[in-house]
């Protein structure tokens, strides 16, 4: 998924500054780059909430890996 509709959900659920915060860790890291359904995107910043000033790329990758994990496995 590219980075534009990964900002457009970020956006939608009210985390544009932990986005802007980690683009660059995004972009990098290629975390987004293999997921073909952005429904995982948001389903996961429906349950998670984030300290945007203070959250660290890793602490947000390590969660959203094991909960796309989890959904990958879970249907």
């Amino acid at each position: 998924m590219d980075l534009g509709t990964v900002r457009k959900l970020f956006e939608w659920y009210d985390a544009e500054r932990l986005f802007e915060r980690l683009e660059y860790k995004f972009y990098v890291s290629g975390l987004f780059d293999d997921m073909d359904d952005p429904d995982v995107l948001c389903y996961f910043l429906e349950q998670y909430s984030f300290n945007e000033e203070t959250c660290l790329f890793d602490e947000f990758s390590f969660h959203f890996k094991i909960f796309q994990y989890m959904h990958r496995n879970n249907d």
